[in-house]
């Protein structure tokens, strides 16, 4: 089926194994069990899939799309589009300009929105290269979380088993259960881990920090952070920082200029700050 109507039509397609270039202004589709979806609608046009195998280069402006049960979701519209996903197995390559992302339960979902775009998440397997600039982004019972958004941008992430190269400017953090944490927010940043076993490379500049039961904490930031640490806590922040570090078992290499810090119950303290 192709070369559809062009103009303010409406089109109904049940169980088509490929419907590729379809009407291009104005229409309304819906399909239903479509191996094969294609080259669809460019231009203010609302797409309705259902159980769709494979559905890539999709409308690319003004468009709402909602996608159910799709195994593969790729190449989607590129500028002031919705896009709904749902158990989507692979959703990569979406929208990049002021669009709304809603994906739940997707295995792998890579390359998102990279520019004034909310990002919601849920019990992702694998979600990496996310949208970069002024972002929302929301991740549950993520197995790996990497390459996340760098600027004025919302993360929050829940029982994360690796979190890793996160934004670098003005963002706020918070991640539970994190069992890797490693290079993050660098400037202007507020980090909140709760039994994270390792987190390393935190950030560096005016950052809040607080982390419970940590089993290694390393590198962590070097000017005017504050640090709140339970379990282990080593390689601190250097200048104008705040250390708060409970029943911790080795904790060396503390700040060295113009820094406080306070331990209860460490067995072993060595090089405290200078």
């Amino acid at each position: 089926m192709s070369h559809f109507v062009r103009s303010n039509d409406d089109l109904t397609f049940s169980k088509a194994s490929i419907a590729s270039p379809f009407k291009h202004s104005s229409d309304v589709i819906t399909f239903s069990n479509a191996s094969l979806a294609s080259h669809f609608v460019r231009s203010n046009d609302d797409l309705i899939f259902s159980k769709a195998s494979l559905v890539s280069h999709f409308k690319r402006s003004h468009d709402d799309i909602t996608f159910s049960n799709a195994a593969l979701a790729s190449h989607f519209m590129r500028s002031h589009d919705d896009l709904t996903f749902s158990k989507a197995y692979i959703a990569s390559p979406f929208m990049r300009s002021h669009d709304h992302l809603t994906v739940s339960k997707a295995l792998l979902v890579s390359h998102f929105v990279r520019f004034n775009d909310d990002l919601t998440f849920s019990k992702a397997s694998m979600a990496s290269p996310f949208m970069r600039s002024h972002d929302h982004l929301k991740v549950s019972n993520a197995l790996l979380v990497s390459h996340f958004v760098r600027s004025y941008d919302d993360l929050t992430f829940s029982k994360a088993s690796t979190a890793s190269p996160f934004m670098r400017s003005h963002d706020h953090f918070t991640v539970s259960k994190a069992l890797l944490v490693s290079h993050f927010v660098r400037s202007n940043n507020d980090l909140t881990f709760s039994k994270a076993s390792p987190a390393i490379p935190f950030k560096r500049l005016h950052d809040d920090f607080t982390v419970s039961n940590a089993l290694i904490v390393s590198h962590f930031m070097r000017s005017n952070d504050d640090l709140t640490f339970s379990s282990l806590a080593s390689p601190f922040n250097r200048s104008h920082d705040h250390l708060t570090v409970s029943n911790a078992l080795l904790v060396n290499h503390f700040m060295r200029s113009n820094d406080d810090l306070t331990f209860s119950k460490a067995s072993p303290l060595s090089p405290s700050k200078r």
